[in-house]
């Protein structure tokens, strides 16, 4: 079984050589390609003189290369970052400078966004394409220079399961931007269970609607690597057009789709949802919001044959609870439960006395388990509030 992410790439690889993994914009990339990329991509870092535990951001628009710079960077034992390429300046430079990102893997119209002189921890930056004079700055490089580097295997890399393998930084209680650090361990607690629970195969088109800094990606990227899936990326410019969006699903034929509840809703009011137009889509999973019963029960209707599943959990657990939805039950229901905890993972209620809630009684929730963070980048204070020892159980010792 895999305990660094990037295995599930190299095992997908040599079984599925030729099968398409991911496709962005027109582009497409087969799984050899993609190992072959991002075992190039690692080699580039390393030259540049990223070691294990350096973080390397990702901020440009979804691209095919951004899965080869997320296994890139991970293959070099780099911790990536991904950036929101729709944030201001002023955000991106605050996160880049809180984690200490080293290298900056960018587009030109992204990096002209950003003052060279802010960003001090950045030794140098690789564009997504070729060089262009108003995107020359020093230590700049273009994506051509993967070209010269091995492409057969990776750098040699003494990794553990504990490793961390990205950051993602979500909106803060004070308005600054947290880092949650999440291990390779985590992630693939999380990867495992789904690959169980909700078989993505090598015949799965699996949507990623999620943007990159966004947890729900996690599943999207994974699972579809795993599983030697077809990994497609939905653009930019269609996420927040129903219409065009579910002319999308349709056209490339997607059997697991993934998004926030109120993606979901705009489709069902504008997007002509049907059983025959979504013919292959087998399985719709959402998180992050409460999803309106109103609308779910449409959804639920317009879709007989989808399996609804609703995933909870906070970016510090990616989801610790899951729910199937049941039909028969929808029309009674004023509200969908989170479910039960996920595999490995165990959930529990506590009251204002730290004693275990019984059936019906109201407390605070906790997850426990090894998908959990370690904690927030820099935060120490935070992380001590939050990642706490189990004093509820005196048979468990770990947060």
């Amino acid at each position: 079984m895999p305990y660094i992410l990037q295995q599930l790439l190299t095992e997908s690889a040599r079984g599925h050589a030729e099968r398409s993994a991911a496709w962005a914009r027109g582009r497409t990339l087969s799984y050899r390609e993609l190992e072959e990329r991002s075992n190039q991509l690692a080699h580039f870092l390393r030259e540049r003189g990223i070691k294990k535990g350096d973080r390397v951001g990702l901020f440009f628009p979804k691209a095919v290369e951004s899965v080869v710079a997320m296994f890139g960077a991970l293959k070099a034992g780099a911790v990536y970052v991904p950036l929101d390429p729709n944030q201001p300046a002023e955000r991106i430079t605050y996160i880049i400078n809180n984690c200490g990102i080293k290298g900056l893997i960018t587009s030109a119209d992204r990096l002209r966004v950003l003052e060279h002189s802010s960003m001090p921890s950045v030794e140098f930056t690789l564009l997504t394409h070729e060089l262009s004079n108003g995107s020359v700055r020093p230590n700049t490089f273009a994506w051509s220079a993967l070209a010269s580097f091995p492409a057969d295997h990776a750098p040699e890399l003494q990794a553990t399961t504990t490793d961390l393998a990205y950051i993602l930084y979500t909106s803060g209680s004070t308005g600054r931007p947290k880092g949650v650090m999440l291990s390779h361990q985590n992630a693939l607690t999380f990867v495992e269970w789904c690959a169980e629970m909700f078989e993505i195969a090598p015949a799965d088109r699996v949507s990623n609607h999620a943007p990159l800094h966004f947890d729900l990606s996690v599943f999207d990227v994974y699972n579809s690597i795993k599983a030697g899936a077809t990994l497609y990326m939905v653009p930019d410019e269609l996420a927040v057009f129903p219409a065009s969006l579910a002319h999308w699903i349709e056209e490339k034929q997607i059997t697991v789709w993934y998004s926030v509840p109120s993606a979901l809703v705009h489709l069902v009011l504008h997007g002509n949802v049907n059983g025959d137009r979504f013919r292959n889509l087998r399985l719709i999973l959402f998180a992050g919001e409460v999803f309106p019963q109103k609308y779910l029960k449409q959804l639920a209707e317009l879709l007989p044959d989808v399996e609804l599943y609703n995933l909870y959990g906070p970016t510090e657990t990616n989801v610790c609870t899951y729910y199937r939805v049941d039909r028969a039950l929808l029309p009674v229901m004023d509200r969908l439960p989170i479910g039960r905890a996920c595999g490995n993972t165990e959930v529990f209620a506590v009251d204002e006395h730290d004693g275990m809630v019984g059936v019906g009684e109201v407390g605070e929730l906790y997850v426990r388990g090894p998908a959990v963070t370690p904690g927030y980048w820099g935060d120490p204070e935070k992380t001590a509030r939050m990642c706490v020892p189990n004093r509820f159980q005196s048979n468990f010792e770990e947060k």
